[in-house]
C-alpha cells in the first residue's frame, strides 16, 4: 500500500494519504456500513482523476484490481460512500461554479459543489433544485446525481435525473466524455470513434437498436415511462435512454449509478421557479383504505408535494419532543396524515384545487385543514424536520434507525395491502411501526429502530431486511425508487429482476467498467456475508463531515 500511495503522490497534484485518522474517518458514512479504505485521494482537478483511473485500470489488467469509491459529503445512507480500496474525495477542490445562464436558468457546477451553497446561489435567483430540497447542506451535487436524489418536490418536478442537462464523466480507462441527449446523427458519429467511448456507444446501439436484440427499445418495456413508472428494473434506469427518433441519452443511466459506471466531474442543471408561500393542506385519515382514492384524486391536480406520515411517527415525536407538535394537536390519533402542497403562482388556480380536495375529502370522511401560506413554511418545515429526531433519538438505549429502508417504490394500487402487511411484519419482529413517504410519487419509507450492539442483533436486522425486501418485491415494488441500492440493498438487485434483466444489468456494468474497479461492492457486487461483517453498532452523525479540507 505504501508503494501505491507513493506512486500517486508523485504523479498527482492533489494530496494522497494513508494517515490512520483520515482513513478511519472515511471508513464510515451516514449509514451503518463501515469499510476502512487503503488510501484517500484529494483530487485537485480532472487530470488527477484521469491519472488515477488510468493507473487503476492498468493495475487491474495486471491482475491487481484496486477498488475506487467516490465520496462527496459522506451523507449516503446505503453505504455507497465507503469502500475497501481508494477513496476519491471530491469537495476539497472540485467545488466551483463553472457556468451561469440566467436567461435559460442553466447552471454548471463541479461535482464537489455543496448543496447548501447551491441552494443559496439559486435562491438569489428566485429558483431552486427540487430533488435537492431537504438534503444535508454538506452533501454534494455529484453525490445527489450519483444517488438520483429525490425530495417531496419530486411529486411535481421529478427526480434528479429530470433536472440534468449535461454531465461530464471520466470513464474507467481515464477518458473524459460529455454526457447529454444525442440526436441520431450525433450517435452515428460516436459509433465511428476509435476510443473506449466509441466501444460503449457501439455496444449500446447493438443492444438497444438492433431488432434481433432482446432489449430492442421498441419492444422492451424497460424503456417505457408511463405516469412516472417503469417496469421494476432495479440497479440502473433505462427509461428515457432511447428515443423514438433514434436519439440516445445516457443521463438516466448515470443518475443513480452510485459511481459504478464512471466518475462524474461536472453537472449542468436547470433551476426551477420557487414559490416561497405555497398553500398546504393537512388531511387526517382514520382509515388507510381511503388513501389510494384520495391520493389518486390529489395526484391528478398536480401538487408540488404529497407527504404521508403515519400516526406512529407522531406518537414517537410526542414522546421525544412534544413541544414540536404544539401547533398540531391529535396527529398521533390519525392512522395516516397527508401534507399536500401546491406551489402554483396563480392564487385562483390554487383556490380551485383546494376547494376540489376539500370536497373529495368530505366525501371520504377525511378531515381537511388548510394552513395559511404565511404559516405553512415555518410550521410544516419544523414538523418535517422534527421527524429527524426519531433518527437521532435512541443513543441512550442504543437503538438507531436503519437507513436502508428509505425510498421503496410501491405501485399505488398495491399500497394499502403493502402498508398493512408491513405493519404485521414490524409487529412480528417486535418493532414500532414508523412509516412515512413522499406518496405523491409512490415513495414509501419506514424507520425500524434496532439496537445493533451485538452480532445477534445484526443478524436480526439482516433477517428483517430479507423479509422486508421480499414484501416489497411481492407487491410489485423495488427497494429504491431512485435505484440507490448501495451496499445495504445491493444484493436484492438481482432478486428484483428476471434472468433476462439480470443479464442486462451485468452487461452494462461490464461494458462501462470492464475490470470491476468502480465501487464494486454496491448494487450487483453487494454480498450478504460481507455486509454482515461491515455493519456497525451505530452511525457517526457527528463525524461524517470531518476531514474535508479547505473549501477554496
Amino acid at each position: 500500500m505504501k508503494s501505491l500511495v507513493k506512486y500517486l503522490q508523485k504523479h498527482l497534484a492533489g494530496e494522497v494519504t494513508a494517515g490512520s485518522d483520515i482513513l478511519q474517518a472515511f471508513a464510515t458514512d451516514a449509514s451503518l456500513v463501515g469499510r476502512r479504505p487503503l488510501g484517500a485521494v484529494y483530487v485537485r482537478d480532472e487530470r488527477d482523476i484521469r491519472k488515477t483511473l488510468l493507473f487503476l485500470s492498468q493495475t487491474a489488467i495486471k491482475g491487481k484490481a484496486i477498488p475506487l469509491t467516490i465520496r462527496g459529503g459522506g451523507s449516503d445512507l446505503t453505504g455507497a460512500a465507503v469502500g475497501n480500496g481508494l477513496i476519491m474525495i471530491m469537495p476539497a477542490y472540485l467545488n466551483r461554479l463553472l457556468k451561469v445562464n440566467d436567461r435559460r436558468s442553466l447552471y454548471r457546477f463541479e461535482a464537489g459543489y455543496e448543496l447548501g451553497r447551491l441552494e443559496a446561489f439559486l435562491a438569489d435567483r428566485g429558483s431552486f433544485l427540487p430533488p435537492a430540497w431537504g438534503l444535508p447542506s454538506a452533501a454534494t451535487l455529484g453525490g445527489a446525481v450519483a444517488n438520483n436524489a429525490s425530495s417531496k418536490y419530486s411529486t411535481k418536478y421529478g427526480l434528479m435525473t429530470d433536472q440534468i442537462q449535461a454531465l461530464r464523466v471520466i470513464l474507467a480507462n481515464g477518458e473524459a466524455v460529455e454526457i447529454a441527449k444525442l440526436s441520431r446523427n450525433k450517435v452515428l458519429k460516436k459509433l465511428t470513434l476509435d476510443t473506449f467511448e466509441g466501444d460503449i456507444y457501439r455496444e449500446l446501439d447493438r443492444l438497444f437498436y438492433s431488432e434481433d436484440s432482446p432489449y430492442y427499445y421498441k419492444s422492451s418495456p424497460i424503456f417505457d415511462r408511463k405516469g412516472g413508472e417503469t417496469r421494476q428494473l432495479p440497479g440502473y434506469d433505462l427509461a428515457g435512454v432511447c428515443g423514438e427518433d433514434g436519439s440516445l441519452n445516457l443521463i438516466p443511466l448515470f443518475a443513480g449509478s452510485q459511481g459504478t459506471l464512471g466518475v462524474i466531474t461536472e453537472v449542468e442543471v436547470r433551476g426551477r421557479p420557487y414559490n416561497k408561500t405555497p398553500q398546504v393542506l393537512l388531511l387526517r385519515c382514520a382509515d388507510v383504505k381511503v388513501c389510494p382514492q384520495l391520493i389518486g384524486e390529489i395526484q391528478a391536480l398536480e401538487p408540488a408535494a404529497v407527504t404521508m406520515i403515519n400516526g406512529g411517527c407522531f406518537a414517537k415525536l410526542r414522546e421525544v419532543a412534544p413541544f414540536l407538535l404544539s401547533d398540531f394537536a391529535g396527529l398521533e390519533d390519525s392512522e395516516i396524515v397527508l401534507l399536500v402542497e401546491f406551489d402554483d403562482f396563480s392564487l385562483q388556480r390554487i383556490y380551485k384545487k383546494v376547494k376540489k380536495i376539500e370536497g373529495i375529502a368530505d366525501g371520504l370522511g377525511v378531515d381537511c385543514e388548510p394552513i395559511k401560506p404565511i404559516e405553512a413554511g415555518a410550521n410544516l418545515d419544523r414538523l418535517r424536520s422534527a421527524l429527524g429526531l426519531i433518527i437521532a433519538d435512541g443513543s441512550a438505549a442504543g437503538r438507531h434507525v436503519f437507513g436502508g429502508f428509505a425510498g421503496a417504490h410501491i405501485p399505488l394500487g398495491n399500497w394499502v395491502n403493502f402498508y398493512n402487511q408491513a405493519r404485521l411484519l414490524f409487529k412480528s419482529h417486535k418493532l414500532e411501526f414508523l412509516a412515512l413517504g413522499e406518496i405523491g410519487f409512490n415513495r414509501f419509507s419506514c424507520l425500524p429502530r434496532f439496537n445493533l450492539q451485538t452480532p445477534t442483533a445484526r443478524k436480526r436486522l439482516l433477517k428483517f431486511l430479507d423479509d422486508y425486501a421480499d414484501l416489497v418485491i411481492r407487491h410489485g415494488g423495488r427497494l429504491s425508487l431512485e435505484r440507490q441500492e448501495g451496499a445495504l440493498l445491493g444484493r436484492f438487485v438481482q432478486a428484483g429482476a428476471g434472468e433476462e434483466d439480470r443479464q442486462l444489468l451485468e452487461t452494462l456494468k461490464k461494458l462501462f467498467d470492464p475490470y470491476n474497479i468502480l465501487n464494486p461492492a454496491v448494487k450487483l457486487g453487494a454480498e450478504k456475508v460481507e455486509l454482515s461483517k461491515s455493519l456497525r453498532a451505530e452511525p457517526d452523525w457527528d463525524r461524517f463531515h470531518q476531514h474535508l479540507p479547505r473549501l477554496s
